[in-house]
């Protein structure tokens, strides 16, 4: 390597991960000087990277310019695992937070909806008040308790149910929906003998003046059939600029609508399978339920009418192309266990959301018959083709048992946030049994994604739960008044919103742990 121009070293060193490329300056003393010579270059690039891995919103890092600042960013998720790693050793003491700031907003806890913490921990996002607003948390004076952040951007909002995710690590994306309230049709001026859902997709994004902007803003209306009755279950999934959702009520199989917010063009078809989670790749829908996986083509999409799509009561047998794979046994899904939360898709334990890369998803097993977790972990080859492929497999790859912490507690864990930490995932817990609640964090054992996994490997390993502690929690708990909270496992950090507090004082509590 060392033979090569400095131009293509610089290329092949930028794209190593953090920990290689450390490893590499510690090699000889021309790659020290390289590295020390062309730090900003190399950790910049390794930083992005590493947000397009993660599902990282890049315009966190917008103010970074010196190299020991990229640097600290691009292996602070490799260092939050280690944390996390040393902490399982000792069951007793638990994840502690290292540093517990007070955030201030003008904002009573009584008008707060719902927070979310986009991924990299500078920018949380609140609805509130009819509307979502995204406050920036960067602060550059560690020495400071109190934040008092900014609001980088805000947009108007009915009482809507919002979900957010980053794409390609440069647009945060919002989905809105919307369901008319029957006691007031006014509210979409619809027909009443339907129940209308309002989508809408908003797309935010960086400036080049550096400020956030809104890069897209698409709207529409769902008219469903269904007189008076509540839609049960909602999946959604991204693929680009195209959009699935999956609606079921009682009694009733599930209707899929395929959207595309930007040429404005859908299809829907009805489909008959108790969905957990649907995954959208090129061209190609994912049903994944308790018996297997069903993959389905997507058909030619027609333009939107008046911004509005009608699903009928009861759709045509769906005869286009698909695929199906099933397990040797069925999976005991727990009920009211699905298997990601609405902000996370099964393509995000990938390493990378980048094409072309294979399909990989897990999901957490509730043996009835066993006090004991299982996560397990699929791998489809050639899904791109499947047309072609005279035989797509669909290999379990590896089965992990989640271990309790030795203590009594842990005995109702409901997994809540789930974010990808280096390929690996890593979930927040919370166990309802005990008073205060306790909170845990595990991260799964790390996984070749990449490669085509060999179809017998079946190689048990175990992975702990962690308790997490505050600095400022007076037990081992977090605060007992918990209400509503968020983290990112690539800074660790935690967001908690407090409803144990006046009216003047502050309600969200930030806790990090690097």
């Amino acid at each position: 390597m060392e033979s090569l121009s400095v131009e293509l070293q610089l290329l092949v060193v930028a794209h190593l991960s953090p920990v290689d490329i450390v490893r590499l300056q510690r090699t000889c003393k021309a790659f020290h000087a390289l590295i020390e010579e062309f730090g900003e270059i190399i950790w910049k690039e390794c930083l992005r990277l590493s947000c397009l891995e993660n599902g990282i919103f890049w315009p966190t890092y917008k103010d970074l310019s010196t190299t020991a600042e990229l640097k600290d960013a691009s292996t602070s998720p490799l260092r939050f695992i280690k944390t996390y790693e040393k902490s399982a050793l000792h069951d007793a003491i638990g994840m502690q937070a290292t540093n517990t700031l007070q955030v201030k907003l003008p904002v009573s806890f009584k008008d707060i909806v719902s927070l979310y913490l986009v991924p990299g921990g500078r920018y949380l996002a609140l609805q509130a008040r009819g509307r979502i607003s995204l406050w920036d948390l960067w602060q550059p004076q560690t020495s400071v308790k109190v934040l008092e952040p900014k609001v980088a951007l805000e947009q108007e909002m009915p009482p809507s149910h919002v979900v957010a995710s980053v794409e390609s690590s440069t647009i945060l994306r919002f989905l809105v929906k919307t369901q008319r309230d029957l006691r007031d049709p006014s509210l979409f001026a619809k027909s009443v003998d339907s129940i209308p859902l309002r989508c809408t997709v908003w797309d935010v994004g960086l400036a080049d003046q550096g400020n956030l902007f809104t890069q897209r803003e698409r709207r529409i209306y769902l008219n469903f059939a269904w007189v008076r009755t509540k839609i049960l279950e909602e999946q959604h999934a991204f693929f680009g600029n195209t959009l699935a959702m999956c609606f079921r009520r009682e009694n009733s199989p599930t209707v899929t609508v395929i959207w595309d917010f930007v040429q404005n063009e859908w299809a829907s078809w009805w489909t008959d399978c108790e969905l957990h989670d649907i995954c959208l790749k090129e061209g190609l829908l994912f049903y994944i339920h308790r018996g297997g996986l069903h993959a389905r083509e997507l058909p030619p999409l027609s333009p939107v009418i008046d911004q509005t799509i009608y699903i009928p009561v009861y759709g045509n047998e769906d005869t286009d192309p698909s695929y199906m794979w099933r397990y040797k046994k069925q999976i005991d899904i727990a009920e009211g266990h699905g298997l990601f939360d609405a902000e996370v898709d099964p393509d995000t334990f990938n390493p990378s959301k980048l094409d072309g890369r294979p399909l990989v998803y897990e999901i957490m097993e509730y043996p009835k018959l066993d006090n004991t977790i299982r996560l397990r972990r699929y791998h489809l080859s050639s899904y791109a083709k499947l047309a072609e492929s005279a035989e797509p497999k669909l290999k379990l790859v590896e089965v992990c048992r989640l271990r309790k912490p030795h203590e009594d507690g842990a005995h109702n864990l409901v997994p809540t946030i789930r974010r990808t930490c280096e390929g690996r995932l890593a979930t927040f817990w919370i166990d309802d049994t005990t008073y205060p609640p306790t909170n845990f964090l595990s991260i799964t054992p790390p996984s070749d994604y990449r490669s085509i996994c060999p179809g017998s490997a079946t190689l048990k390993t175990t992975f702990s739960l962690v308790k997490i502690t505050s600095e400022t929690s007076n037990s081992t708990e977090l605060d007992p008044y918990l209400n509503m909270y968020h983290f990112c496992a690539a800074s660790g950090i935690i967001v908690t919103l407090r409803n144990d507090l006046g009216e003047s004082d502050t309600p969200i509590r930030l806790d990090r742990f690097l």
